[in-house]
């Protein structure tokens, strides 16, 4: 009998596919390694993966057991057939090796399909074929292969005999409400943009200070809780927005509709009106619903130009004197940001751009100051959003983002050492200390970016909590998220929650368990969303990439493990891989951050810049493998960066 060896826990937030702690010690018996990753996710639901099943040591037959969850699971991936049998291979990373695909009749090599586990034994999953995705252009292909991968609900649940919202508000919901119809507010957003959640208004105040008014989209007006919309809402968790479509939380009628605060239209909107001193501080501040109308939807572009006090010529003067207060209260808002250290990344965000189904160009997402304008505003409404939540005793979901761990940082200073680019002190790791490191190495070095994307692996990812928490990027000791529910349901649920404080009458809000399953349960659609974005943007840039196979591309070295180097590319902003084995006639180790040769001499440094050759792309998985255009031939040039030591 051969014994299990499970490598791996996957955490599953599928009820349907798990198993809790006291299930499986009473039931099984795990190997010691395993032991004791079960005792510290006692409390976790789990389900147990080996590497050619899902299987552990039984109690009572003391003979190997299917362990229940793994039956009826589907996996998308491409249809390939080998050695006289077809196979699965999945686009999902922590997916089951070696799928095995019964019933393959009409079945076309490369096609996208999805397959359902039905039976598992030793050495394979089998599974039939239940669906496969419509390849009507690449694009299209892209973003419906890996929705349903990443199991992103995606196309129209909505009934189709569902009473649309009408684009015209009804007269009779803005009695009650502050009418705030005659201020210009205008929405700031990007050029495709088509559901503005936000809009704001800005002018002086006497003291010198400003009034700034934050207008939102009252979602919460049109979506009940758990009425259809709202179920499907939570399903989603957020919208997903990909090259060629955007996968919407709301239906249209509503994300671009009644809800949109399109210009010139009367739209409700939940509304956070501050009061901002001539230093930058929030003095005071009230949340109240209101019915508004924009006077402009604008871009970043055009309101970059009022930042270099050119105006808009085209809009009218009480939109520009809107917009140039709101600048100088900007600028005062930002220092007062910078001085508490908030974390400011350099972007290096990437789109790809899709005509008629294919891609055929990536461009570089430009940001300027209006950006900046549009996101201090917003983070100044979300601040105020979870103070008023704490002042009235409601329990938001708060957006958290905890400190870097001690070990994280530690290795990222190991790197940085070994690459004599920067040293700083980590018994001051403050959120202070990281900003200035960040500005020491964009000093100090011409490729920042890959220095910048090695601090921001040592970063937690921020999540949704119920418990209340800082947010270490932004430097608070609070913070929550307002200001998008047409796309986001976090936003939504805490719109409802401000709403209740209106009224006197009772609601009964989530209780605690729930409320951490909602944060854990929308913190994961987040991630997933995310997921689903950048593995369709890649897909793309490799579409283009494998019509390149033999051109040669700048890049620079962005990752060393044992097996190779990975060289990210200039422009298209993604990595492919130089195996080991290429480097050339030597024997290379990877010690941290480099790739040494141990007879020439020759090493391949993090950081460092290569002329590199496409050898193949694998498009679906986004695998580009590389060569160097010229290998060296002498001993690695030793450079020392300005390495400096922070206190």
């Amino acid at each position: 009998m051969k014994r299990a060896t499970p490598s791996r826990v996957l955490s599953l937030l599928k009820k349907s596919s798990s198993l809790s702690y006291a299930q499986l010690a009473e039931n099984f018996t795990a190997p010691q390694k395993l032991a004791e990753v079960l005792q510290s996710l006692e409390d976790s639901e789990t389900i147990l993966c080996d590497q050619r099943g899902h299987y552990l040591l039984s109690r009572r037959t003391r003979r190997l057991e299917q362990l229940p969850g793994i039956l009826d699971r589907t996996y998308t991936g491409i249809a390939e057939y080998a050695k006289g049998r077809w196979y699965l291979r999945s686009l999902t990373p922590q997916s089951p090796p070696d799928i095995q695909i019964r019933s393959s009749k009409g079945l076309n090599d490369g096609e996208i399909v999805t397959v359902e586990i039905d039976k598992v034994d030793i050495d394979h999953y089998h599974g039939k074929v239940v669906s496969k995705i419509p390849a009507e252009d690449e694009a299209s292909r892209a973003a419906l292969a890996l929705l349903t991968a990443f199991e992103v609900p995606h196309g129209d649940p909505w009934d189709p005999k569902r009473k649309k919202f009408s684009e015209f508000i009804n007269a009779k919901t803005v009695q009650d409400r502050i009418d705030l119809r005659q201020y210009p507010f205008v929405t700031i957003d990007g050029e495709s943009a088509k559901d503005f959640d936000d809009a704001v208004y800005v002018e002086p105040s006497s003291d010198g200070g400003w009034r700034m008014l934050v207008a939102i989209a009252d979602v919460a007006q049109y979506v009940r809780p758990n009425d259809e919309l709202d179920r499907e809402a939570r399903r989603r968790g957020n919208s997903v927005y990909l090259p060629d479509r955007v996968v919407p939380m709301l239906p249209e009628d509503l994300s671009n509709g009644i809800c949109s605060l399109k210009p010139n239209l009367d739209r409700l909107a939940m509304v956070c009106e501050m009061q901002l001193s001539k230093a930058g501080k929030t003095e005071s501040f009230k949340f109240y619903e209101a019915v508004i109308r924009s006077a402009g939807r604008l871009t970043y572009s055009e309101v970059a130009s009022v930042c270099r006090g050119e105006g808009l010529r085209d809009r009218s003067s009480e939109v520009n004197t809107s917009l140039n207060e709101f600048y100088n209260a900007f600028r005062v808002v930002r220092e007062v940001r910078e001085q508490r250290g908030a974390l400011d990344f350099t972007s290096r965000e990437t789109g790809v751009r899709v005509q008629d189904g294919e891609p055929v160009e990536v461009y570089a997402v430009q940001q300027n100051e209006a950006h900046q304008m549009i996101e201090e505003a917003m983070i100044l409404a979300n601040v105020c959003a979870a103070q008023y939540l704490q002042q009235h005793n409601l329990n938001p979901l708060y957006r958290v983002h905890t400190s870097p761990r001690p070990d994280a940082l530690e290795a990222l200073q190991s790197t940085l050492r070994q690459c004599h680019i920067y040293n700083f002190d980590l018994e001051d790791c403050s959120s202070q200390t990281i900003q200035h490191l960040l500005n020491e190495l964009r000093k100090s070095t011409k490729d920042a970016w890959i220095w910048e994307l090695q601090v921001l692996r040592a970063m937690h990812q921020a999540r949704y909590s119920y418990v209340k928490n800082q947010h270490f990027g932004l430097a608070l000791v609070e913070y929550a998220h307002f200001t998008s529910p047409i796309r986001r349901y976090a936003d939504l649920h805490l719109h409802r929650l401000i709403k209740s404080t209106f009224t006197s009458s009772s609601r009964k809000w989530l209780k605690e368990p729930e409320l951490a399953y909602l944060g854990e349960d929308l913190s994961e659609c987040e991630r997933r969303a995310t997921s689903v974005t950048r593995k369709v943007d890649l897909w793309l840039k490799c579409r283009l990439l494998k019509k390149l196979s033999g051109k040669t591309f700048n890049g620079v070295i962005s990752g060393v493990e044992e097996f190779g180097i990975f060289v990210e590319l200039d422009h298209y902003c993604v990595s492919g891989l130089i195996h080991v084995t290429d480097l050339g006639d030597d024997y290379y180790i990877s010690v941290g951050p480099v790739m040494q040769g141990t007879r020439s001499g020759i090493d391949y440094r993090l950081g460092d810049r290569l002329k590199v050759v496409v050898v193949s792309v694998d498009v679906e998985l986004g695998r580009i493998d590389l060569i160097e255009a010229k290998p060296r031939q002498k001993q690695h040039e030793f450079r020392r960066g300005k390495l400096k030591f922070h206190r």
